[in-house]
C-alpha cells in the first residue's frame, strides 16, 4: 500500500475538496508536553483556535505553517525521510474515511435545490440549461474521457458533472 492508494481513495478525494469548517475536523491531539502527530496526507489545520482554514497544497506546506504560526507545537518526525509506510497510510486512511462518514450522516438529509432534469433524447435542452447557468460544455470528466459529444446525454449519466446540477427524475418537456 502506496502514497497512490491515499491519493486514489475518495474518501481522501472528499477531504481534499472539503473546507476545514464544513468538514468540522477534531482538533489536534497535543500531548501535555506540546508534541503532536499529523497524519500522511494531512492538509487542514487543525489546532483548536487557528483562524487559517485554507487547504494546503501538501502536507510539507501544513509543516511550513505550524513552525510559522504554531512554534509552541513540536511535530513528531519520522527517524529517517522519505515515504510514509504502509501503517501510516493505512493510519490516514482511517482517519479521513470516518472524517468523510460523520459528514455524510450530518448531510444525509439535505434536499438539495435543483431544477428537473430536462428531457429530450439530443440533450439539447439540458446543455441550454447547463451553458444557463454559466457551466461550459463538454465537463471536465466528458473530457478527460474523450467523450465530449456525448455530455450531458444519457450515455454519460454515470460519469458527467453536469447531471449533479439537476433533480431526478427527468422532466418531460413542455
Amino acid at each position: 500500500m502506496g502514497q497512490g492508494v491515499l491519493e486514489k481513495s475518495a474518501a481522501y478525494q472528499a477531504y481534499l475538496a472539503g473546507s476545514r469548517v464544513d468538514l468540522q475536523l477534531p482538533d489536534l491531539d497535543i500531548r501535555n508536553n506540546e508534541v503532536a502527530t499529523l497524519f500522511a496526507g494531512e492538509r487542514f489545520c487543525r489546532v483548536a483556535g487557528c483562524p487559517t482554514h485554507t487547504c494546503f497544497a501538501s502536507t510539507n506546506g501544513l509543516h511550513h505553517h505550524f513552525k510559522l504560526v504554531h512554534k509552541d507545537i513540536t511535530l513528531t518526525s519520522k527517524e529517517k525521510g522519505g515515504r510514509a509506510t504502509t501503517a501510516e497510510i493505512a493510519e490516514a486512511l482511517t482517519f479521513f474515511e470516518g472524517i468523510i462518514v460523520k459528514w455524510e450522516e450530518r448531510h444525509r438529509n439535505d434536499q438539495p435545490n435543483l431544477p428537473s432534469l430536462p428531457l429530450k433524447i439530443n440533450s439539447t435542452l439540458m446543455k441550454k440549461e447547463v451553458r444557463n447557468q454559466d457551466f461550459t460544455i463538454p465537463c471536465v470528466c466528458c473530457k478527460l474521457k474523450n467523450l465530449s459529444s456525448a455530455c450531458c446525454s444519457d450515455q454519460s449519466s454515470a460519469y458527467c458533472d453536469h447531471f449533479e446540477l439537476f433533480s431526478d427524475p427527468r422532466e418531460v418537456p413542455r
